[in-house]
């Protein structure tokens, strides 16, 4: 995305894909190193109780971080199959605005039912069974993930529907 001097655009164009890249380190090594332990404790016959539960948490905040971080590149899964094979023209338009529509539907819909989860898990104070670690942690990372995508799929929504209407009135 392009940076700009508005406030939000800074944010989301610069601000928060610096703190989404620095969790995905941070998981990605704390993963890691928790599955290595289990290798090891398990080969020396060593009991590492219940680091399940961190592996589960660390494994959603990179799953979702990855996730929102992939939207904020533009480098998450989509059918590009109509920008591969498609000339550019009206019909191509049509199908990009149409996908963006898609996008951020699922987003709002995924948004909405993570909200309804993290709240539940607040509402029940639900803990993990071996360490109690409070399950609004990972249920945070859903809700957190899904609100950034939703962001940039409404802000993709938003440049799709500008060029759409620009190429509408230029061809005009």
């Amino acid at each position: 995305m392009g940076h700009s001097k508005n406030t939000f655009f800074f944010v989301m164009d610069v601000v928060i894909p610096k703190i989404l890249s620095s969790i995905i380190v941070v998981c990605q090594i704390a993963f890691t190193v928790i599955i290595g332990a289990s290798v090891v404790f398990r080969f020396l016959n060593i009991d590492l109780y219940g680091n399940e539960e961190f592996v589960l948490i660390f494994a959603f905040w990179l799953y979702l971080m990855g996730g929102a971080y992939g939207s904020y590149e533009r480098s998450h899964i989509q059918a590009d199959i109509v920008k591969e094979l498609m000339k550019d023209g009206k019909l191509k338009s049509a199908l990009l605005y149409i996908a963006n529509i898609v996008q951020l539907v699922t987003c709002l819909v995924l948004a909405y039912w993570s909200l309804n989860y993290f709240v539940w898990g607040l509402i029940r104070k639900a803990t993990s069974i071996a360490w109690r670690i409070p399950m609004v942690i990972p249920q945070s990372a859903l809700f957190l993930g899904f609100c950034i995508m939703l962001v940039y799929a409404a802000m993709d929504f938003v440049s799709g529907t500008k060029k759409l209407f620009s190429a509408r009135r230029a061809g005009s």
